[in-house]
């Protein structure tokens, strides 16, 4: 994803931890995983 939008590893990182936390996600649990199911609701 960093390659794609010219970003930094870390900032891709940074940003889906920010992501989780409006989420209420625990880190443990996979964004992307969780983002395709929501599809499947």
């Amino acid at each position: 994803m960093a390659e794609y939008t010219f970003t930094s590893y870390r900032t891709v990182e940074t940003r889906k931890s920010m992501i989780r936390k409006k989420l209420n996600l625990s880190s443990k649990e996979d964004l992307y995983i969780w983002m395709s199911n929501l599809n499947k609701k």
